[in-house]
């Protein structure tokens, strides 16, 4: 992921529920990363539990 939100699939500065289902769905590995590369912050090619609070909090407008 480079700039933008953590979590924000569609890139318009924001963090959906949806969007934030959609992280928690990659995360366990029922929806391939593809569906929203900004998930994954380190950019390794998976999500982590960091990345998928990290997208939470960006849903609830929380500074990590």
């Amino acid at each position: 992921m480079v700039g933008g939100l953590i979590g924000d699939c569609n890139g318009i500065d924001g963090v959906t529920i949806d969007e934030v289902q959609t992280v928690i769905n990659i995360f366990l590995g029922d929806e391939p990363l593809a569906t929203c590369p900004a998930a994954d912050a380190s950019g390794d090619g998976t999500v982590d539990i960091t990345e998928m609070q990290n997208a939470m909090n960006n849903h609830l407008q929380i500074t990590p």
